[in-house]
């Protein structure tokens, strides 16, 4: 199995729409005498993406093609970013790596002390997952606990957090192909969820 970096083998090409999704591992119990709800949250919450690339051709159109094969359907995994994401925390990446983490919050150390925001709503990566903050964070100091979802799969310390240009790990959910219309335009549709064991 290899893990391909979508920009890299497809470089310049942005899907045309994207739709992005956090499948939880949640489920509601319903008793059937009181109907009373309770609600049991597990692990394994993950991502779930749908890429389409309409009217694709010349190099694009054949990039594209190749890389859907490359992929042998599900036996390679591929690396991409929400191609909508724009950062809004300010301050620099440089040197932040992970401590240890548990849960929601992802725990980060720095070489530096320079300000640091991370906002809610803004993706980052570490460790082969992708999170989304969920509460601002400003920071000055090297230690720095960012709130994010979906909950820490891998708690190794001192691997790279990417702020800029974070990306998840996916597997496509079956097999795709392409639609071909006169003058050799060719749209794509791709399904994947992020796989957990990245």
């Amino acid at each position: 199995m290899t893990t391909f970096v979508f920009a890299d083998k497809v470089p310049n090409v942005l899907p045309s729409t994207s739709s992005w999704e956090l499948v939880t591992n949640s489920r509601i119990f319903e008793s059937p005498l009181t109907r009373a709800v309770q609600t049991a949250a597990r692990k394994g919450s993950h991502w779930k993406i749908s890429l389409s690339f309409e009217n694709l051709f010349g190099e694009d159109r054949a990039k594209m093609q190749a890389f859907i094969v490359m992929l042998e359907g599900q036996r390679h995994r591929f690396s991409i970013k929400d191609h909508s994401f724009t950062r809004r925390g300010t301050g620099p990446q440089t040197g932040l790596v992970t401590a240890s983490s548990t849960g929601g919050t992802l725990n980060c150390t720095r070489t530096v002390s320079t300000s640091l925001t991370v906002k809610s709503g803004d993706y980052l990566s570490a460790n082969n997952q992708m999170f989304m903050c969920t509460e601002d964070v400003t920071s000055t100091t090297t230690t720095i606990p960012i709130k994010v979802s979906p909950e820490v799969r891998v708690s190794s310390a001192g691997e790279d957090v990417e702020l800029i240009n974070p990306v998840g790990v996916f597997i496509m959910t079956g097999s795709t192909g392409w639609d071909t219309q006169p003058g050799i335009y060719s749209s794509f549709n791709i399904e994947a969820i992020e796989d957990v064991l990245a």
